[in-house]
């Protein structure tokens, strides 16, 4: 199916508040949604295929099974992992909208708990990996839209935070792939990427399984990191570190369920990365 005639037909599912009717074939237009996922046209890829499919996925068309093999899609070497390690190319758009699409995915497992403990931990790894790879960083991208690969991805560790099904472990291993983006010495999040980031990680502070040690520790990893020679690198890095630390503040601040002891942390934080600066 071309792309005009697929936009089309897309049109027509968004007019119709995104219902299904007898004349739509929604498994073979989801396989087609899927294959164009990473669409280079910003309408067909954010306004029509991934609303398209959030709706679908949130407004129950898809039974678990259905939901477990768009997962294992979006998680594949053709979407997720579309030639990671690429950056500045238009690859990155299949892999940050498949992440997106994931977050939604997650989100429903959360809801509907359509995934095996197993099959969550196994996919959230996978997740993880992406996340740690991923080179192409940029926010919005002239004429072609949003890439947003930090924050799509801190999307997805934010629902994984959030469910019961993660583990201390898991816990652990997702605040280690979020210091892998928040240590960037390349480029400054200036697309609220910080806002995201500091979601996931407020997640899994709340999430009861996660102890106090391990938290402790993350802010002690978050904050050592050895001096750089070129000082705009240096301040790069630095700037991200406190910008994503107060977006992070404001989170717990006003998240009732969470004390003061996290704001601490955090302002101690900032005091240190003050230090290093000079």
């Amino acid at each position: 199916m071309e792309k005009t005639v697929l936009k089309q037909k897309l049109k027509k599912v968004v007019e119709n508040e995104y219902k299904i009717t007898d004349n739509i074939d929604y498994e073979y237009l989801t396989n087609k949604m899927l294959d164009n996922i990473g669409a280079l046209d910003p309408e067909l890829r954010d306004d029509l295929i991934y609303m398209i499919l959030a709706n679908w996925i949130m407004d129950d068309v898809y039974d678990n099974q259905e939901l477990k093999q768009i997962l294992n899609i979006c998680i594949d070497d053709k979407h997720l992992y579309y030639k990671i390690g690429k950056s500045n190319d238009d690859s990155v758009f299949t892999r940050t909208f498949s992440a997106l699409v994931l977050a939604v995915l997650f989100h429903k497992d959360n809801e509907k708990d359509y995934l095996e403990k197993l099959e969550f931990q196994t996919t959230a790894s996978e997740v993880f990996k992406y996340f740690r790879e991923e080179k192409d960083l940029r926010g919005y991208v002239k004429e072609k839209g949003w890439a947003h690969a930090a924050a799509h991805g801190a999307d997805i560790l934010a629902e994984i935070a959030n469910s019961k099904k993660a583990n201390k472990n898991l816990l652990q291993k997702l605040l280690k792939a979020v210091i892998s983006k928040i240590h960037i010495k390349n480029y400054i999040y200036f697309n609220e990427e910080d806002e995201r980031i500091a979601s996931a990680v407020k997640n899994a502070i709340k999430n009861p399984d996660l102890d106090n040690e391990s938290i402790n520790k993350w802010f002690r990893e978050l904050t050592n990191f050895e001096k750089i020679q070129d000082r705009n690198k240096y301040d790069t890095l630095i700037f991200n570190i406190k910008n994503i630390l107060k977006s992070l503040y404001f989170e717990i601040m006003f998240d009732q369920d969470l004390n003061d002891r996290y704001l601490l942390l955090i302002t101690d934080s900032l005091k240190d990365l003050d230090q290093k600066r000079f």
